[in-house]
Formats: structure tokens, C-alpha cells, sequence
């Protein structure tokens, strides 16, 4: 069976492709990414990543503080040592001059989440571990990016409680789709923070945030000064705005592709049949996901995750899950399959079709039948 759509599309081999791609999930592969908050894990359920040697150091009871001398809440930190100790408390204190970052510290704070200031792998600025509920910040890098990275990866651990986890249950449309969501929203957040800290004069995160992602503060400014500063339809441009940096959103389609191709080629062929079989409610993962104190700002019309600015997959990444696809069928022989890639839209060489996979191939495979009789 051909693995290759764009191999479809040049020689209109039709029979060679039968019925399409059948996807592969796969298991949790940590990744270092580089100018945002490490993706830890691709299937939280499944990290083999633990935080380290944070076991070893007993989590202390600490207080956020704000400015007039008021507790806003008390959070678990794990004192690495004084000087990381130390230096997190001062990062969540100067968190609670703002709206938004009172709003994650709480949410931390209640959900039980530990804090600690570590290295956290060579590039990685930190990042949230589902499995133990905690937030490595990396102490190698300095307080300017620190500072909104505490806010992106709280919004992960929010997310943690609200938002169903990646699993090879899921299908790899469903898991993308997954990530995608929760890094879009979780940047957001980190976006509104900056302007925040910047409106009370340190504009330091938001520097940070210029050099590492202009488009979505330029989106974030536009929108807040037409719809208003923290509203839901500023913050849901500033969401989709993340889907637009596609080098970036690359980044996080191939470690879930990587992922997926692990699991196939490590599993047991008996143990894949249960796999992949589950499709995400696009209606709730986006309710789900998109809350800011309480409000659904992205509203609950999941159709906006399924659009050509959002559901786009470049080709060698789709390709790649096809060859990981032909493996999968092998292994269960023939009992398991997932077509999901196939629900994305093409985007080849840099260029985003208007038809979706799955719609490209229906349409050649008509025309060689009409041609044909």
C-alpha cells in the first residue's frame, strides 16, 4: 500500500492506494524545544520523565504574597536549594501584580500543583509533569522568560483538570489536536500575562515574548484595543493566532508523529488492537481547554479546531505517519487502522490546500473513474 499522498497525487496511482492511511499512536516522547516552555510529554499518561531528584526534597508550604503584604494563596514549592528557593518565590510574588497571574497561582495553589526551580534540559525553559502534578522552571534561564513560563506551564497544570489526556486510545487526529489546543491556549495566557506585568511596569516577560512570538503579541494588542483589554474575543484571536506560526505548531505535529511511530514499532502487535479507536469531542476539548476565570472564551463551536488556519498537516509529517501506518497494519494484520490523519489539510510547500487529505484523494480517485469510462 503507497504511504504517500503527494506520490499519489503525481502519478495517479490509484490502486496502490487502496483505502488510504492508517494512522500509528504512539507513547510519551519528551522533547527539548526551544523559545517556549518544554512540551514534556506527548502522552501525559504514558512519561517515563520524572522530575529530578525533586523525590529527594520534601515540598514546603509557601505563601504568595502580594505587594501590600496580603497572602493571595499558598502553594507547594520544592526548595532545590535557598538560592532556587528563593529566587521562585520572587517570581511568584511579582505574578500576583497581575489579574491573570492571581488567577493561574490560585488555580495552582488548589490543585495541589508543586513548584521548583531546577535545570530543565539543554534549550527547555521549563515545563509541567501530569504524572506527579509539577512545574520545573529552568533556573538556567533568566527571570525575564521565567516569569510568563510560570504562568504558560500553571495554565497546563489548570488544563490538567479539565481537559481529557493524550492517550493511545486516541486516534493521532484527536491527539494533535490535543496539543495543539492546549499549547494554543496555554501561550495565550502567557501572552495576556506580559501585557499585564508590562501595564504595572516591567515589561521585561514581554520583551521576551516580542522576540519569541511577535505574531501572536501583535494580535493580542490589535484585538485588545478593539474588543477590549482580557476579553473572550481578544483572547480567542490571540489563540488562533498561534496556529499561524507554523514552523512552530511543526514542532510540537512531530514529536506527536515521533510518538506515535514508537509505540507501533515497540508494542506488541495483540496489544495495538485496542488501540487508536477513540475520537475526541472537538466540541469540548476547545470549551474545555479556552477558560479564563471561569469563561469559556473561545466559546463551544469545536468546527474552529477543523479549519485550514487550524487543522492543516504539512505533508512529509503525514507521509511519515502513513510509512508508520503500513507498520500498524502489519502488526495487527489488517485488524486496526486509523485514517484520522487524513482529516487535516494539506499544507505543501509552505502552502495550505482548501481540501482536506482525504477530500484530495475522493477527488483524483472520481476523475481517474470518469476518465476511465
Amino acid at each position: 500500500m503507497s504511504g504517500s499522498v503527494s506520490e499519489f497525487l503525481s502519478k495517479g496511482n490509484i490502486k496502490s492506494f487502496k483505502s488510504g492511511i492508517k494512522s500509528a499512536f504512539g507513547r510519551n516522547l519528551p522533547k527539548t524545544l526551544v523559545a517556549s516552555a518544554v512540551l514534556a510529554g506527548a502522552f501525559a499518561v504514558c512519561t517515563k520523565q520524572s522530575a529530578p531528584e525533586s523525590n529527594a526534597v520534601k515540598p514546603r508550604t509557601t505563601y504568595a504574597v502580594k505587594e501590600n503584604g496580603d497572602t493571595l494563596c499558598a502553594y507547594q514549592a520544592i526548595p532545590m536549594s535557598d538560592a532556587d528557593y528563593a529566587r521562585l518565590q520572587k517570581l511568584v510574588n511579582a505574578a500576583t501584580k497581575t489579574e491573570s497571574g492571581c488567577e493561574i497561582l490560585k488555580g495552582i495553589a488548589k490543585a495541589g500543583t508543586t513548584l521548583r526551580l531546577d535545570y530543565s534540559g539543554e534549550d527547555n525553559l521549563g515545563y509541567f509533569l501530569p504524572d506527579d502534578n509539577s512545574i520545573c522552571l529552568g533556573k538556567q534561564h533568566g527571570d525575564a522568560d521565567l516569569q510568563s513560563v510560570l504562568i504558560h506551564e500553571g495554565e497546563h497544570a489548570l488544563q490538567n483538570q479539565r481537559v481529557p489526556q493524550r492517550t493511545s486510545r486516541y486516534n493521532f487526529e484527536s491527539n494533535l489536536k490535543n496539543i495543539r489546543i492546549t499549547e494554543a491556549d496555554a501561550m495565550t495566557m502567557q501572552t495576556l500575562f506580559s501585557f499585564e506585568m508590562a501595564e504595572q511596569g516591567d515589561s521585561a516577560a514581554l520583551k521576551m515574548m516580542k522576540i519569541r512570538h511577535k505574531g501572536m503579541v501583535d494580535t493580542y494588542a490589535a484585538a485588545s484595543e478593539k474588543y477590549g483589554k482580557g476579553s473572550s474575543r481578544a483572547l480567542k484571536e490571540t489563540m488562533l493566532s498561534w496556529y499561524d506560526d507554523k514552523n512552530y505548531v511543526s514542532i510540537y505535529d512531530e514529536v506527536m508523529a515521533e510518538g506515535h511511530a514508537e509505540k507501533v514499532d515497540e508494542a506488541l502487535g495483540v496489544s495495538l488492537l485496542s488501540h487508536f479507536s477513540k475520537t475526541a469531542d472537538v466540541d469540548a476539548l476547545l470549551s474545555n481547554t479556552c477558560q479564563y476565570k471561569g469563561v469559556k472564551y473561545a466559546g463551544t463551536d469545536g468546527s474552529v479546531l477543523n479549519t485550514p488556519r487550524t487543522a492543516w498537516l504539512n505533508v512529509e509529517t503525514r507521509d511519515k505517519m502513513a510509512n508508520v501506518s503500513n507498520r500498524l497494519v502489519s502488526k495487527t494484520l489488517g485488524f486496526n487502522g486509523d485514517e484520522s490523519m487524513d482529516n487535516f489539510y494539506m499544507r505543501k510547500d509552505g502552502k495550505v490546500s482548501r481540501q482536506t487529505y482525504k477530500q484530495i484523494v475522493a477527488t483524483m480517485i472520481a476523475r481517474q473513474k470518469t476518465q476511465g469510462r
